[in-house]
């Protein structure tokens, strides 16, 4: 059992699956979306790719547990980019309502300013009913 342990150990430090071999780095495939080869098929232009600045993710919350019973909601984050910074900034909230009459409302922020000085706040309002 404890050889069991130390290999399990120790086999982690001896992978390298994330590392790109030398001998596979120089290749002279190169890699191509299926959108790109129908463009090249169809003798069409290749599509310029707009670089956006903000991104929307929506994704429902659907759970349970004995303290809060059956739970619905929404999560959700914005990433954006001010004009002045390089980083992007974030905007995180969730809002949930469970069936014994409790709602949780989150909301975290990262804001870079133009100085790509970080403003973080985080506000949490939770309402449970005696």
């Amino acid at each position: 059992m404890k050889f069991l342990l130390v290999m399990g150990m120790l086999i982690p430090w001896a992978s390298f699956t994330q590392e790109i071999p030398d001998a596979l780095a120089d290749t002279i495939c190169v890699q191509r979306d299926l959108p790109d080869l129908i463009r090249s098929a169809r003798n069409k232009p290749p599509k310029v790719k707009e670089q956006k600045t903000s991104s929307l993710l929506l994704i429902p919350i659907i759970g349970s547990n004995p303290a809060t019973g059956f739970m619905l909601g929404v999560g959700g984050q914005y990433a954006f980019k001010m004009p002045e910074s390089k980083l992007y900034s974030l905007i995180s909230g969730s809002a949930q309502v469970t069936t014994k009459d409790q709602y949780i409302f989150m909301l975290k922020k990262y804001l870079f300013k133009k100085t790509e000085t970080l403003l973080h706040r985080r506000l949490e309002v939770l309402n449970h009913p005696a």
